[in-house]
């Protein structure tokens, strides 16, 4: 367990039927929305692209750990992100098999982990000041994990 009490049980089960269609669609719904800590963040979304692809709930699972810019602050600061996506199954992966829903991943020169989410030729990120944006593949990092499910 992380030091945000945060603990997540590994997905069970298949992914959904139309599983990548739910994906992008998700994601183009969130597209231009403000970005919320605890609600509407990085790790949030991630969490709510796993539920689209497997029907889990892991989004309300970590409402429960998170509340509020502070927690979630500490929680980018502690390699939680990186703990909790191999708890929920997440592993790395090949770049040039990445799947929409898999997850960019890295930790900036400031200690802070930052994720993108896959859909092809684009991903989907949130930050506070730009909010939820979906931007060509080109403006991440060489240094990125891809993280799989």
């Amino acid at each position: 367990m992380g030091k945000t009490g945060l603990k997540f049980s590994p997905v069970k089960g298949e992914k959904t039927k139309h599983w990548t269609s739910e994906v992008i669609n998700f994601c183009d719904s969130m597209n231009g929305k403000s970005f919320i800590w605890n609600e509407r963040d990085c790790f949030s979304l991630i969490c709510s692209v796993v539920d689209v692809m497997f029907k889990t709930d892991y989004y309300n699972e970590q409402l429960k750990h998170k509340r509020g810019a502070r927690s979630s602050i500490k929680f980018f600061r502690q390699d939680e992100i990186l703990k909790s996506l191999q708890e929920i199954g997440y592993m790395e992966s090949e770049k040039k098999s990445a799947q929409a829903g898999d997850v960019y991943y890295e930790k900036d020169e400031d200690g802070r982990e930052n994720t993108a989410i896959n859909l092809y030729d684009c991903v989907m990120m949130a930050n506070e000041k730009d909010g939820i944006f979906i931007v060509k593949k080109n403006f991440l990092s060489k240094s990125v994990k891809v993280m799989t499910i």
